[in-house]
C-alpha cells in the first residue's frame, strides 16, 4: 500500500474498485446527450451496460456479483486521487479495468455453481426487515418467502445494504443464494421484481 498523497503522507486503507475508459463517447439521458460528463459519471454506464450484455448471456440477472469480481476483497469506500495506477491492485484503478470476455466466464462459471447444487441453496422470497447491531451498523436482513418461511442473513458489506434496502423499499421479489455450509451467508442476491 502506497503512503497517501494527502498531507502528512499517512499509510491507510485502500478503497478503488476498478477503473473505465472514461472518456470519448456519448452519455444520453431522457433522450438528451450530456455534454462534459467524464470519470466515473462516464464509467458507470459503461460497466451497467456490461452487466446487461452479460445478464444477456446466462438468460438471466446476474444480481450481486462482487463476490466473483472481489474473491473476498472489498473496496466500497471513496478513494483518494494522485496514485499511478500499476499492474495488479493500486491505489489508482483498484483492480484494474474489466475485460468484458473474462467476467461473462466467471460470473458463467459461478452461475453454473450455485445453480449445480439445487433448490436448497437459494431462498426466494421478499425483504421483511433489515437488522442493524446496537451502534447503528447494519448487520444483516430478513427474508420471508411465499409460504410464510422465514430467514435472516449476515452482512455487514454497504452494498448488500443497498440492494436489500431497496428490495425492501420497492417490495421487489428477491433470491438470495448462499452455501450449505454457510446458510447465513449471502453469496448472491438476484432482485427478480415486483410479482
Amino acid at each position: 500500500m502506497p503512503l497517501s498523497v494527502n498531507a502528512g503522507h499517512r499509510k491507510g486503507r485502500g478503497v478503488p474498485d476498478v477503473a473505465g475508459y472514461a472518456r470519448g463517447y456519448s452519455i444520453v439521458y431522457a433522450g438528451t446527450t450530456q455534454p462534459d460528463v467524464q470519470g466515473t459519471s462516464e464509467a458507470a454506464p459503461l460497466y451497467a451496460g456490461l452487466v446487461v450484455v452479460v445478464n444477456s448471456h446466462l438468460g438471466e440477472r446476474v444480481g450481486y456479483c462482487n463476490p466473483t469480481l472481489y474473491d473476498g476483497r472489498s473496496n466500497s469506500y471513496f478513494g483518494a486521487p494522485g496514485y499511478t495506477s500499476t499492474a495488479g491492485w493500486d491505489a489508482c484503478t483498484g483492480l484494474g479495468s474489466l475485460r468484458g470476455r473474462a467476467l461473462l466466464k466467471a460470473l458463467q462459471r459461478h452461475h453454473a455453481t450455485t445453480h449445480e447444487v439445487g433448490p436448497e441453496q437459494g431462498f426466494t422470497g421478499k425483504v421483511a426487515g433489515l437488522v442493524f447491531d446496537r451502534f447503528g451498523e447494519f448487520d444483516g436482513f430478513l427474508m420471508v418467502d411465499l409460504a410464510g418461511g422465514e430467514r435472516k442473513f449476515d452482512s455487514r458489506d454497504g452494498e448488500v445494504e443497498q440492494v436489500v434496502s431497496r428490495a425492501w423499499s420497492e417490495h421487489v421479489t428477491t433470491t438470495v443464494l448462499f452455501r450449505d455450509k454457510e446458510p447465513r451467508i449471502p453469496i448472491s442476491i438476484i432482485l427478480r421484481g415486483r410479482p
